[in-house]
């Protein structure tokens, strides 16, 4: 998994770079494992637009496509009210209220480009508490690519032409 999405972040990198001269920072360029938060902490570092996390999943249902995009669940918090005239100081975990509406947009967008790029591979919007989402204060979401326990999935996410498309 963890090589199969890197492959797809790194092609996903050079795209982004040649095709609209964007300054793409991975949180993971090598074996490393990073937390969620770790992942977060890179990108605000770096003064990110946006926060994309790919990801390769594996679902016990061996039919189950597994692509999604996966946006923050809107009461994460349970629905923790805000005050009268707003916070002064989020926490960590309520960090992505702070671009939801946007995080929403990029997601619809992602899902035009991507359903449009690879048609019969569909994504779904969904919205769950994903443990790199919440502490994002930029627009972030989360791509589940396919299920790792699917044989057409698998042999689709290794194809080379896939993943030029995926990345395009």
């Amino acid at each position: 998994e963890k090589d199969l999405t890197l492959a797809l972040a790194r092609r996903v990198k050079v795209a982004l770079q040649s095709r609209m001269a964007a300054t793409v920072v991975l949180t993971r360029d090598s074996g490393v494992a990073l937390t969620s938060e770790a992942r977060v902490e890179v990108a605000s570092a770096n003064q990110s637009n946006l926060f994309v996390s790919l990801h390769n999943g594996y679902s016990p249902e061996k039919t189950a496509s597994g692509s999604s995009i996966y946006i923050m669940k809107a009461d994460f918090t349970g629905g923790t009210p805000e005050p009268p005239g707003g916070r002064l100081f989020l926490p960590w975990y309520m960090a992505y209220r702070l671009s939801a509406s946007n995080s929403q947009a990029l997601a619809m967008q992602l899902q035009k480009d991507l359903n449009q790029a690879l048609p019969g591979w569909k994504f779904p919007i969904r919205q769950a508490p994903i443990g790199v989402l919440p502490s994002a204060t930029m627009p972030a979401v989360a791509i589940e690519i396919g299920n790792l326990n699917n044989d057409v999935s698998v042999k689709t996410m290794t194809d080379p032409e896939f993943q030029t498309k995926l990345a395009a």
